[in-house]
C-alpha cells in the first residue's frame, strides 16, 4: 500500500480524523527522503556501566538533552583521563559522549575521527567560550554527507580555581556544601 492510499483510507473513514496533520507527516517524510543528512541520529543514553575509555557517563556528564542538533545538559570536570589521550594536554578537560548512527552507512566520522561499530564517541571540549561545535561526516554508497552539532547549550561545572590565572575558568560552577557552622 502506498503513502498516499494510507491518507485516502482515513479519510474516508467514519472517524474524525485530522488529514493535514498526516499530510505533513508524508511531506516531512518525502524531505527526509531528500536529505540524507536528516536520516542520522544522535543519542545521549549510554548504559552508565559502559566503559567509556577508563571513565563512565556519569564520570563526564548529567542531564544532557539534544535539540534540534544543540546539546544541553552539563559537564563535569575531568581529571587525569589518561584513557581518552596519552597526550598530557588532553587528559583534564571537560569531555561529552554520545552516540551517532546512521542506518547503512559506510563510514561515521565526528570531528576527523570514524567511529567503531557501537557508534560512540568521546570528545574534548577544548574552548568552553562561544558555541563549541562538531563536524559529523557520513558515507553511504559512495557518497559523503556533513552536518554540524553544536554543544553551545552546556554548562561546566567543578573545574575550580586556575592556578595559572589566579581566577576562576569561564563556566566555573561551584560544588554545593553544606555550612558546618562557626565560632
Amino acid at each position: 500500500m502506498r503513502a498516499r492510499n494510507i491518507v485516502e483510507y482515513v479519510t474516508e473513514t467514519p472517524y474524525n480524523v485530522n488529514t493535514s496533520f498526516l499530510n505533513q507527516m508524508l511531506e516531512q517524510y518525502a524531505a527526509d527522503k531528500a536529505n540524507p543528512m536528516s536520516q542520522y541520529t544522535l543519542d545521549v543514553n549510554i548504559d552508565p556501566d559502559t566503559d567509556l575509555l577508563g571513565k563512565h557517563i556519569n564520570d563526564l556528564q548529567k542531564d544532557i538533552n539534544i535539540i534540534d542538533g544543540k546539546f544541553y545538559g552539563v559537564l563535569h570536570y575531568v581529571r587525569n583521563y589518561t584513557g581518552f589521550s596519552g597526550n598530557p594536554d588532553e587528559q583534564n578537560g571537560y569531555y561529552i559522549c554520545f552516540h551517532v548512527t546512521y542506518d547503512g552507512a559506510e563510514t561515521i566520522k565526528v570531528n576527523g575521527v570514524t567511529l567503531d561499530e557501537d557508534g560512540i564517541i568521546v570528545i574534548i571540549i577544548k574552548n568552553t567560550a562561544g558555541e563549541p561545535k562538531a563536524k559529523i561526516e557520513i558515507t553511504k554508497d559512495g557518497e559523503t554527507f556533513t552536518d554540524e552539532i553544536s554543544f553551545g547549550g552546556l554548562k561546566y561545572e567543578g573545574a575550580g580555581y586556575d592556578d595559572y590565572m589566579g581566577n576562576f575558568k569561564p563556566g566555573y560552577i561551584p560544588p554545593i556544601r553544606p555550612f558546618k557552622g562557626g565560632k
